[in-house]
């Protein structure tokens, strides 16, 4: 007699929630990485800053608090937590209206030894509604999925895990 019962079930249910971009990845993995990137992004511009010996005044808290919210995301990713993971959709939309409103009225320069540095205010805000559009995205989608039972602890091994690249 023969065993015909598989010893690691290969059948997996198909997949009902987004996949990011419409092929990437799904929205706990975009969220991830999304916010990872962000965090090592503010990382590095703080050390940068501090090297530059950069006066930036009160853009310090909002580089702290951005640090929180993604280490909070990337967290509530993890656990699944809807609620660790808005704060970090709202901070990509605020964001973003930083972005432009400091390019638009030109003051996004940094003096580092006396000399002053502006990047162009349309590279800018094209760049930051690139990003955050994205970053938003792949946030509001696994608060979305999580807030309908779409994505959970119990159905993203089984059914809603994606990738093109890192399975």
């Amino acid at each position: 007699m023969v065993d015909t019962t598989p010893l690691v079930d290969s059948e997996k249910e198909e997949k009902i929630g987004h996949k990011f971009c419409g092929c990437c990845c799904d929205s706990k993995r975009a969220v991830l990485v999304f916010n990872s990137l962000n965090l090592i992004g503010y990382l590095i511009l703080i050390v940068l800053i501090l090297a530059s010996r950069s006066n930036i005044g009160a853009f310090w808290a909002f580089y702290i608090v951005g640090i929180g919210v993604f280490s909070f995301a990337i967290a509530g990713a993890a656990l699944y937590n809807r609620w660790l993971v808005a704060p970090a959709a709202l901070w990509a939309e605020i964001s973003l209206v930083l972005t432009i409103v400091f390019s638009l009225k030109g003051t996004d320069t940094v003096v580092v030894d006396g000399q002053v540095y502006q990047a162009s205010p349309v590279v800018n805000i094209v760049l930051a509604l690139i990003w955050q559009g994205l970053v938003a995205y792949a946030n509001w989608t696994f608060v979305y999925e999580v807030n309908k039972g779409i994505m959970s602890s119990k159905t993203y091994k089984q059914r809603e895990e994606h990738s093109c690249c890192c399975v």
